[in-house]
């Protein structure tokens, strides 16, 4: 009975509620599968496609450009694009809808107050351009910092009979882990970045609340 109440309260039949939240998780679970096959067919094309374009390249280009660095730009890097198409594009479709529809509201609520609001996001948006600028390099960076600790494993694997022969294992392991450890400092920026975009964000919602 309570339960009913609520639901006429809110507008909504007893059993019209159930029906609301079944049609949204079909919706959410056909967003899910739509995304992730699309993202799967990009990354196969494009996989296809940079792997045809590295191998017409100049032998000098070989002669200069490590294998592992080749390999982390094949796998890692088209992994970072098949997240960018799923989650990242999915998440900005879905905030972009709420912002459209909240900024509705608050028309329909106070047109005066929605646009004093409003006054603020030029700041706003040149503070996020410069801070997307920032994580940009920083995520370039740690891409870089990864291609090359690959490619240092995959020369010690390819060539472990001369290592083993110099006894230069500790040496490799020593090369490894300098790269490691500076992937690991970018990857720490970046860790530190997205709790402040979160809490910007959500400042910024109190602020028009």
């Amino acid at each position: 009975m309570k339960f009913r109440r609520w639901a006429e309260l809110i507008g909504y039949g007893g059993y019209e509620v159930p029906h609301f939240y079944a049609a949204n998780s079909i919706c959410t679970a056909l967003r899910g599968w739509l995304f992730n096959s699309a993202s799967e067919r990009v990354v196969a094309q494009l996989r296809k496609d940079l792997f045809g374009h590295l191998i017409y390249q100049e032998i000098a280009f070989f002669d200069v450009t490590r294998t592992g660095e080749l390999l982390s730009r094949l796998s890692e890097d088209t992994q970072i694009i098949k997240n960018a198409a799923t989650t990242n594009l999915s998440e900005a479709l879905r905030n972009l809808s709420t912002t459209c529809i909240g900024l509705g509201f608050m028309l329909a609520t106070s047109w005066k107050l929605t646009l004093l609001a409003l006054a603020i996001v030029p700041v706003i948006s040149i503070a996020v351009r410069q801070f997307g600028r920032y994580l940009r390099e920083l995520s370039h960076r740690t891409q870089a910092a990864a291609a090359i600790a690959a490619s240092i494993a995959e020369e010690s694997f390819g060539a472990i009979r001369t290592v083993r022969s110099f006894a230069q294992e500790d040496f490799e392991i020593s090369r490894y882990s300098e790269k490691v450890d500076e992937t690991l400092k970018l990857g720490l920026k970046q860790a530190v970045s997205f709790p402040i975009t979160i809490f910007a964000s959500y400042s910024l919602f109190q602020s028009k609340c």
